[in-house]
């Protein structure tokens, strides 16, 4: 049996909702198990899911005399915090390595799967791993070929013209296998890049990595 967090939400009143993002934001701060300074750049930290909860309330609040544009706000909101809770969710799942405990301090709730031989099979690795520079400075596009079964799609990039196990850090997931842009990267500097398919069985096989220089 292997243990899984859950950052699907939809069914949730937004007042229960947000009580989740800030109960999730509490229980990170501080955590020993996912201390801040091993945080990827790109990864919400704990005060953005707080201060986005307090803004999605105020939005809620302001959308109860129905006004369209309010409404909208707050959807669009809920959307982006989403968005970044699955992120948060992808790091403290690679981050714990398994380790129950450390995926019971999050917040988050636990889901545990159990296998079966019906049961789906740890993805292999994507294939025809492509990289190729963004239209604006300081970007990358990443495209793999879809992978059967995968729910999404786990980015990893290290730094510098030869790199260790140990310099690999999570970059982002996307839930499609074309044009992944990675932002925000330093221009001049070699980065490298793997991908791995994700599924209710879990993490798939990494992708030979591969790299290039951002411009």
């Amino acid at each position: 049996m292997t243990s899984r967090l859950n950052a699907s939400f939809v069914r949730r009143t937004v007042t229960d909702y947000i009580g989740i993002v800030n109960a999730i934001g509490d229980h990170l701060t501080d955590n020993a198990h996912y201390p801040l300074a091993a945080w990827p750049d790109k990864v919400p930290k704990p005060d953005e899911l707080r201060q986005s909860a307090e803004r999605l309330r105020v939005l809620s609040v302001e959308s109860q005399n129905r006004d369209a544009n309010k409404i909208r706000e707050r959807n669009d909101l809920r959307a982006e915090i989403d968005g970044m809770l699955d992120e948060v969710r992808a790091f403290v799942e690679m981050a714990a390595h398994g380790d129950e405990a450390a995926l019971r301090s999050t917040g988050f709730e636990l889901r545990q799967t159990r296998a079966t031989a019906a049961g789906p099979e740890p993805l292999g690795a994507p294939t025809d791993l492509r990289l190729k520079h963004g239209r604006e400075s300081g970007t990358l596009d990443v495209h793999v070929r879809a992978l059967a079964g995968a729910s999404s799609y786990d980015v990893a990039i290290a730094i510098g013209e030869t790199v260790t196990e140990a310099d690999w850090r999570h970059a982002a997931v996307f839930s499609t296998s074309m044009h992944m842009l990675l932002q925000d990267l330093e221009p001049g500097k070699y980065v490298w890049i793997r991908v791995r398919g994700v599924n209710s069985a879990g993490y798939g096989l990494w992708t030979p990595p591969q790299r290039m220089m951002v411009i």
